[in-house]
């Protein structure tokens, strides 16, 4: 978690449902704790939508409809000091401080929420040397 870190991850998003506070039908988590994750967890995840990416405690978006039928690359940066930088396709769309990882990743339905569901194709997820 100290360590500064980069993980790619190459998703196509067939359908997905709107994410709502703390919930996303499709998410990326960059640190994760089992089950439906816990408080952190859950406000650090990425969300993928059809109206956008964000953080799932809404504290910032970018417009991007991810259900084009195509593979996107979604990029985690960490600075290992609490700094992480999201992008799509190369292009830096999201920064947050403050950012606290436990090491462990997941991809995919972060929701303990009927009906609020997705489907996604994933191509590849990697560790880059940052």
């Amino acid at each position: 978690p100290a360590t500064p870190f980069a993980l790619s991850f190459v998703v196509l998003v067939e359908a997905v449902a709107t994410h709502n506070y703390l919930d996303a039908a499709a998410a990326i988590m960059a640190s994760y704790s089992g089950g439906f994750g816990d408080g952190t967890d859950r406000a650090e995840m990425l969300y993928l939508d059809a109206a956008g990416v964000g953080w799932a405690d809404d504290t910032g978006a970018v417009a991007f409809d991810v259900r084009n039928n195509a593979y996107h690359t979604y990029r985690v940066d960490s600075d290992g000091a609490g700094t992480v930088r999201v992008s799509i396709d190369g292009m830096m769309v999201l920064t947050r401080p403050g950012f606290i990882t436990n090491g462990a990743i997941a991809i995919g339905d972060q929701t303990n929420d009927a009906q609020l569901d997705a489907t996604l194709r994933i191509r590849s997820i990697a560790q880059l040397c940052p």
